[in-house]
């Protein structure tokens, strides 16, 4: 449906440009006419199938819009030149019709479960497509620093040779702890937005989530939202690994695997440290990203992607966020595509009101973090 959807947009294109050359010639013909308003209407049909998505009919309409408005204006200046006249009222109707289905359309519902998904599958395009241009970079940061490593390895060399006993032993210390500076040096130099504090505790918590590579092995470095507590970061590492790095002040709360839309496949996390939420009233429930709590429960999909789903009290609820950004998804426990009911909460402290039926549970975005108030 979707390379049908493509190839009617693509038909809708050509027969548009035909009509505006027939425009501007003074032979306009309204079958060519029908024949991109049908290529349109089917582009918008096949992708909102597709796509789950029945905005793409507003999109449609808004190609028809981009078309006929040309074609008008190809019209005016045809008449301007040979000095015609000519009434545009019926153009005006028309424009008016497209200019309504196009708001319209963007006002039809569609799946925010599957546009969650496919936000997650664009980011992932986005980290791998970033990536190629910043190995390329990092390749030739990697070849100067080897240049200046061999004279910089001669000339301790010499020094080394030159000294004896105890000098040599304290040396040998002094060179390891300026690698360890050099690295932390390098990887600030190549990441503007990372402090002192964050490389070194990113340097000491990488064993620790079972990835054996140093800084010099991260290629890039992107600061990107916000969570609940603090910062994260988006990296790569050795041109393959992604990651997703969360902090609480510099310090280094969780690093997630983010390759293939992951977002809950957590390599590493720091249990000594524990996102702030504030106050939290007597009967309410708190719901944090990745933390298991009183309600959470790990599960597995048959694709092999792990999630957390959380199972509280059916009832009413008013839900407030205290991230920066949440989405929350009412999911039913034995169909995954059967979503209730879901919510955008878009700034810290914004409130909704959520039903919670038997029989389904809820999951969070990435590092989103809510807190449940049942109504009385």
């Amino acid at each position: 449906m979707e390379i049908l959807g493509v190839l009617l947009a693509f038909v809708g294109f050509a027969l548009g440009i035909y009509e505006i050359i027939n425009t501007l010639r003074g032979k306009e013909n309204k079958r060519v006419l029908c024949g991109i308003a049908i290529a349109y209407l089917g582009y918008g049909v096949c992708y909102s199938v597709s796509q789950k998505d029945l905005r793409h009919l507003g999109v449609a309409f808004l190609f028809g819009l981009i078309f006929y408005a040309i074609k008008v204006l190809c019209g005016f200046l045809r008449m301007v030149a040979k000095h015609e006249k000519r009434s545009f009222r019926k153009n005006l109707i028309v424009l008016a019709v497209l200019l309504v289905g196009f708001i319209a359309g963007m006002m039809l519902p569609y799946d925010k479960a599957e546009e969650a998904k496919r936000a997650a599958e664009s980011n992932a395009r986005m980290i791998e497509r970033a990536a190629s241009s910043a190995q390329s970079a990092n390749s030739r940061t990697d070849s100067e620093a080897a240049t200046g490593g061999e004279a910089e390895l001669q000339h301790s060399t010499e020094e080394i040779t030159a000294e004896s006993g105890e000098i040599e032993k304290n040396s040998s210390t002094t060179a390891s702890s300026t690698d360890d500076s050099k690295e932390i040096k390098s990887f600030l130099k190549r990441n503007k937005e990372a402090t002192e504090t964050f490389a070194k505790n990113l340097k000491a918590a990488l064993p620790l989530a079972g990835l054996d590579y140093t800084l010099d092995d991260v290629n890039w470095l992107e600061q990107t939202d916000d969570w609940a507590a603090g910062s994260r970061y988006n990296a790569q590492i050795n041109g393959k690994i992604y990651i997703q790095v969360a902090t609480i002040n510099d310090e280094i709360y969780s690093i997630k695997n983010t390759k293939n839309g992951a977002t809950d496949d957590f390599l590493y996390k720091n249990e000594d440290l524990k996102p702030d939420a504030g106050d939290v009233p007597d009967g309410s429930i708190l719901l944090t990203d990745g933390e298991l709590g009183d309600y959470g429960k790990e599960a597995t999909t048959k694709s092999g992607y792990k999630y957390i789903r959380y199972t509280v009290p059916t009832g009413n609820y008013t839900v407030e966020n205290k991230a920066k950004q949440s989405s929350i998804f009412v999911v039913s426990d034995s169909n995954s595509d059967d979503v209730s009911a879901s919510l955008q909460l878009s700034s810290n402290g914004e409130k909704a009101r959520l039903t919670i039926k038997d029989g389904y549970h809820i999951e969070l975005s990435m590092y989103a973090q809510i807190l449940l108030m049942p109504e009385q």
